[in-house]
């Protein structure tokens, strides 16, 4: 059995796992987003359920027009969700969407770079709701909460192997959490003894404790447990219950719209317990599975596929576990996955071709000589001649170094004057640039070739996503490099790519 054959053999498992969260996203930076409007991706719908409003509430709405909704970036996943910089996606944004049709309003989803900007806009009454707020937000007296929509329970999250103590203090310990979910304040008396930083999200947060800057990660439960499995599968573990548990996760209302409170309350206590088990279960770490079904596909969608039976997909083979080419030649990994439960609900068949790199398999695209790319992360430089679909993976970016260097790394911050490589046209470049200016940047063709300039000494440091760096480092380069830590504040976020004028086959 060959090295490829056993690590497909051995990474199986997982791989099933994984397909199971991207055919749930399948159907689905900061400062790019501060102030833009978001179109709200809500998945649940007030089917046979509604709020009795009277006519003059009904027409006291009309008068307000639309609810506008905060909420602020990175990602708090999988409460907040944002996909291809212009979709709101996740569990609030689901009772968002169902308190719209409830109240037989429009919601507006604005983005915020900061919290503490979404709640002077809420106080300002420049937004009328702040989604997924806790305890955090009510320390100020202006602010009230609805009734929550889900439990926040605060847990211990430790690498795999590390046991705490029912009673310990986490004296001397490094509790990593984010910057809004608990107040300082609060944790330090419950923590005295411990050293508490704050991070900008739970994805960077929990990444400190992967890989060795903390030792404890301080969060809810749920966010936990998503990040966990689907993040960080084999390095953390929900080792206890914190005890620093909130109200619930609800919606932040400025506490003089008494009228629009109780409203938002009535129509949270109309969705029936059956639906919120639903969303519950949606946005859990649990597998799931895609329905047997067909789509319901349009007269028009139905002729496109008639006449356009076979898809030409170009895919770099390196790009474990997403795409790789078996001994058979056949296309392998998550992303082939994913198209052949495509194939089987639409009825397109798909020929595949080796890639390369991904300006190459992107200029191909472009010229009408293929027609998908079937695992590629989005970028605004890429989107200026690419049409991508939503999201169906997200992971965070790693930087990954040699294990034994001659100075340690342990961060961006380490190589000042040194080099990086990153795939040409990744969405981190901008960030680094303006965050780590004396980072020399050399552009990569693709992960592997990153990771492989790395071992032959052209480069210091290798950023890529977590999930293939650890493919690739167990099946080529073990003992010989380290991931160190996370980079940058929002994830790499991976999806189909066609060209611009490919509108049909992108929907």
């Amino acid at each position: 059995m060959s090295r490829r054959s056993a690590l497909e053999k051995r990474f199986a498992p997982w791989c099933r796992g994984l397909l199971a969260f991207c055919l749930m996203l399948i159907a689905t930076t900061a400062q790019a987003l501060e102030g833009h409007e978001l179109r709200l991706w809500g998945r649940s719908t007030a089917a046979d359920y509604r709020v009795a409003l009277s006519a003059d509430e009904q027409q006291w709405l009309q008068q307000r027009g639309t609810l506008r909704l905060g909420v602020t970036v990175p990602d708090y996943p999988p409460f907040e969700i944002v996909s291809n910089e212009r979709d709101f996606d996740g569990l609030t944004a689901d009772y968002a969407r169902l308190l719209g049709e409830l109240l037989k309003l429009p919601v507006q989803v604005r983005v915020f770079e900061r919290r503490a900007d979404a709640m002077a806009a809420l106080k300002r009454h420049d937004i009328d709701l702040l989604g997924t707020a806790n305890d955090f937000e009510v320390q100020d007296p202006h602010f009230v909460l609805s009734l929550p929509y889900a439990r926040d329970q605060s847990v211990l999250v430790t690498r795999i192997g590390e046991a705490l103590d029912s009673d310990t203090q986490l004296a001397d310990l490094r509790i990593a959490m984010t910057y809004d979910y608990l107040g300082s304040t609060q944790v330090q008396q419950a923590f005295p003894l411990a050293h508490l930083k704050v991070y900008p999200s739970a994805s960077e947060a929990m990444g400190a404790v992967a890989f060795g800057q903390a030792d404890v990660f301080l969060g809810d439960a749920l966010v936990a447990n998503y990040l966990a499995n689907r993040t960080y599968l084999d390095s953390l573990q929900l080792t206890r219950f914190a005890g620093l548990d909130s109200q619930g996760f609800a919606f932040a209302l400025s506490r003089d719209e008494t009228r629009l409170l109780a409203l938002v309350n009535r129509a949270l206590r109309a969705i029936p317990a059956a639906e919120q088990m639903a969303i519950s279960q949606r946005w859990s770490a649990e597998k799931v599975s895609l329905s047997d079904s067909s789509l319901r596909l349009s007269p028009a969608e139905k002729r496109w596929i008639d006449q356009h039976r076979t898809v030409r997909v170009i895919a770099d083979g390196s790009f474990m576990p997403f795409t790789f080419f078996g001994e058979d030649g056949r296309l392998r990994g998550i992303s082939a996955d994913v198209l052949e439960k495509v194939s089987q609900r639409t009825g397109l068949n798909f020929e595949y071709v080796p890639g390369g790199s991904v300006a190459h398999m992107a200029a191909e695209v472009e010229q009408g000589r293929a027609d998908l790319i079937p695992a590629i992360t989005l970028s605004a430089e890429r989107e200026q001649n690419l049409l991508f679909t939503r999201p169906y993976y997200m992971n965070t970016f790693v930087l990954v170094t040699r294990a034994k260097a001659g100075q340690a790394v342990t961060g961006l911050d380490d190589l000042a004057g040194r080099r990086l490589a990153l795939v040409k046209g990744d969405s981190l470049g901008g960030y680094l640039e303006r965050h780590y200016p004396h980072i020399q940047i050399i552009d990569a063709e693709s992960a592997a070739d990153a990771l492989a300039m790395l071992d032959s000494g052209k480069v210091d440091g290798a950023v890529s996503m977590l999930i293939s760096a650890r493919y690739l480092i167990s099946w080529k380069y073990q003992g010989r490099m380290v991931v160190s830590s996370t980079v940058g504040i929002s994830p790499a976020q991976l999806a189909f790519a066609t060209g611009r004028e490919s509108t049909r086959l992108n929907l």
